[in-house]
């Protein structure tokens, strides 16, 4: 007969996932405690948010309005250092969602 592969879930303790801000406010922080990470910034919905070099953030805001979505969600979480898997539609702004906190 077939058997299924056994797969593992690990359980997610309250306060141990990134947050997007509506739990908890103040900068992104990294926990000691078990490797947590705490992402309290919430969204970065403008580029003045955003922890870049004033001359980058300068190009950003020539070629954009808004950070997309993606870029908003992902950043605040990338910036503190968590690892990150995000699906989006092409042409939504993963590249620069994953590229400028590794700039940073």
């Amino acid at each position: 007969g077939k058997r299924k592969a056994k797969t593992s879930k690990k359980k997610i303790r309250k306060g141990s996932t990134a947050s997007t801000g509506e739990e908890a406010k103040g900068d992104a922080t990294k926990s000691a405690n078990e490797g947590r990470v705490v992402v309290g910034s919430g969204p970065m919905e403008t580029f003045d948010l955003a922890p870049f070099s004033a001359e980058l953030l300068k190009g950003l805001k020539a070629a954009f309005q808004t950070p997309t979505p993606i870029q908003a969600q992902a950043w605040p979480i990338l910036i503190a250092g968590a690892d990150l898997v995000a699906v989006a539609k092409t042409g939504s702004g993963k590249t620069l969602a994953f590229l400028l906190p590794a700039l940073h």
